[in-house]
């Protein structure tokens, strides 16, 4: 909605005028139009504030019974909805499950979980936490 003529906005060689959210929601849109069988988000939403994040990935996911997403974050809040979330640790695969399954019994993936629950976020400038409930 920030795009002065929408789709026909130019923004300029190698989206000279995009911020680095506004290039991430276009090359997801891409992706989504683009209707291919898989999907590969590898942190697309790292530039994204809470809001876009959630309204990016509930499309991206809401889309996903007709194809394959494999989306690779660091952001729990980003996969949590996810059907199976793996979780790496030192490049070697530790555990899989869904996030209750993972909340339940991986140490690794509640101390990931716990981090990010307890990390200040900023938004438009503030200072917020964030709450994170299981």
């Amino acid at each position: 909605s920030s795009l002065e003529n929408g789709l026909d906005t130019l923004v300029g060689p190698g989206g000279a005028n995009l911020s680095g959210g506004q290039k991430q929601r276009v090359a997801i849109a891409r992706a989504l139009l683009k209707n291919a069988p898989v999907i590969v988000y590898d942190e697309a939403t790292s530039a994204l504030d809470g809001e876009n994040e959630r309204a990016v990935m509930e499309a991206a996911f809401d889309d996903a019974f007709e194809r394959t997403v494999i989306c690779i974050a660091h952001r729990l809040s980003t996969i949590k909805a996810a059907d199976r979330i793996l979780v790496f640790d030192a490049g070697l695969l530790a555990d899989s499950g869904t996030h209750d399954e993972l909340a339940g019994r991986s140490e690794i993936y509640r101390s990931i979980f716990h981090l990010e629950a307890s990390a200040p976020i900023v938004e438009g400038g503030k200072t917020l936490r964030q709450s994170v409930s299981r």
